[in-house]
């Protein structure tokens, strides 16, 4: 969420120097000034993309191997209480045989 922030915050950062750009030139004073504080900006906001599509993406895959050990546990979990199960209604067929 922090990322996500930043990167919004650095998108705003970028819109308003490319307003600054478009007022710079219009009255055409301190455009290379402007062009270059666009340019950073748009450096900045660019990285931060990058960054985010990368945390996502290890996000993405972290919850995906979370997601697989816990139905492997799961699925463990099932088989042993399926065992004993199945050993308690031997002993009970056991015990009832020998009652007979």
């Amino acid at each position: 969420k922090d990322l996500l922030f930043r990167r919004l915050k650095s998108l705003s950062s970028y819109e308003k120097a490319n307003k600054e750009l478009d007022l710079a030139r219009a009255r055409n004073k301190d455009v290379a000034l402007a062009e270059n504080r666009q340019q950073d900006a748009c450096t900045a906001f660019e990285t931060m993309s990058a960054k985010a599509k990368d945390e996502l993406k290890l996000q993405r895959e972290l919850r995906v191997k979370h997601f697989q050990k816990s139905l492997v546990e799961l699925a463990e979990l099932e088989a042993k209480h399926a065992a004993a199960h199945a050993q308690m209604l031997r002993q009970t067929i056991a015990t009832i045989r020998q009652g007979l």
